[in-house]
């Protein structure tokens, strides 16, 4: 189905919204890859409320903190732009630009800072949101992969193009420990706790558990595909795998140390968002055009729908009712109601609407009013 088919169905789907009042008080902001905008979706209406103009092309949008959905920040990793945007103006407030592209950016959960992972010199740097300035970096040995902030302890972690994993101490501002684990490192997070993270190991079709304080591997876990992307479950005792090499989920429990299972999924699964009532995986399948639930509580698949061309990303409502679908090629966000799921054979998961939003849409943020 090209773009123009799904434009023609919008009006039968509008007739899904079901009654009035139905909706979340809140705006998912849609980052595009090609255009210097966000687009702000009302989900009251399921419609783009308006438009924000940009400088930059952003591949990520990260909130200041939990608390404060006020402000939003949309970072083009390659410019090595990151613009603040008030999401109660709906408008640029102001920008920062720092040499060489961005690899990663997280939140600081103990303090008003970003930290970002970048090139040209390789470092991890603090950015303080009161000044939106950049702070005092710490060099890394070679080019970051991918950047975690531990949400327990002043810790950063980031996978590097050397093939090591290092850990820093935001405290001291310095490295902390460095483990050599061999090329064609991925993604890394660190466990709820703080006190071990995971890295992707690509290279070995594996992923590693590590001991930042002592700078080892406690284990490393071979997996039954490449760990291309992970998904940690929000209360941090699962994550979830998908990758090349099999149509399939893999489950790793981070405190047991241990793969747990994996599961037949449809073809080649992508990005992953869970929900907590009900206990969903939500996953796309990129080249079926399609999203897959799975029921983490009986471990099995609810559900499969088709959506937009080309689904990526996916975000879960915080009151939990509705997941959104971010569709790269088609250029529009499927809206999926959890109430409507109906586990059985038929495995349905009605769309309740699509929002054209915009041209190869890349990231997408949920706030609250």
């Amino acid at each position: 189905m090209n773009r123009r088919d799904f434009l023609l169905t919008l009006p039968a789907l509008s007739a899904c919204r079901g009654k009035p009042g139905e909706g979340y008080h809140g705006s998912a902001w849609i980052a595009s890859e090609v255009e210097p905008v966000l687009a702000v979706v009302d989900l009251l209406a399921f419609a783009v409320r308006r438009r924000v103009e940009l400088k930059g092309r952003p591949k990520r949008l990260v909130r200041r903190g939990a608390e404060d959905a006020r402000f939003l920040y949309a970072c083009d990793f390659l410019a090595g732009l990151i613009e603040e945007v008030d999401g109660a103006a709906a408008r640029r407030s102001r920008f920062m630009q720092i040499s060489g592209p961005i690899t990663g950016v997280r939140p600081d959960p103990r303090s008003h800072r970003l930290w970002v992972a970048a090139c040209s010199p390789p470092r991890i740097a603090p950015i303080d949101l009161e000044t939106l300035r950049q702070g005092r970096a710490v060099l890394l040995p070679s080019d970051p992969v991918s950047l975690d902030v531990s949400p327990a302890a002043p810790l950063a972690a980031a996978t590097l193009r050397s093939g090591e994993a290092v850990f820093v101490d935001l405290e001291a501002g310095g490295l902390l420990s460095r483990i050599e684990l061999g090329p064609d490192l991925g993604q890394l997070r660190f466990r709820s706790d703080g006190r071990a993270a995971i890295a992707a190991n690509k290279g070995r079709i594996a992923v590693s558990i590590l001991e930042p304080r002592n700078g080892r591997v406690v284990v490393e876990l071979p997996l039954p595909l490449r760990p291309d992307r992970m998904w940690m479950k929000r209360d941090g005792g699962q994550i979830f795998i998908t990758g090349e090499g099999r149509d399939a989920i893999t489950i790793v429990y981070p405190y047991r140390t241990e793969v747990a299972q994996t599961f037949l999924s449809g073809r080649k699964p992508g990005e992953m968002a869970d929900s907590v009532a009900p206990a969903y995986l939500f996953v796309s399948n990129p080249e079926a055009n399609s999203l897959t639930v799975f029921d983490l509580e009986t471990q099995k698949v609810v559900a499969v729908t088709q959506v937009g061309m080309g689904p990526g990303p996916i975000a879960v409502t915080p009151d939990q009712s509705y997941a959104l679908v971010l569709n790269r090629l088609s250029g529009d966000v499927a809206v999926i109601r959890a109430a409507a799921i109906t586990p059985g054979r038929e495995k349905r998961a009605p769309l309740f609407t699509m929002i054209p939003v915009c041209a190869q849409p890349s990231h997408l943020l949920v706030s609250s009013a």
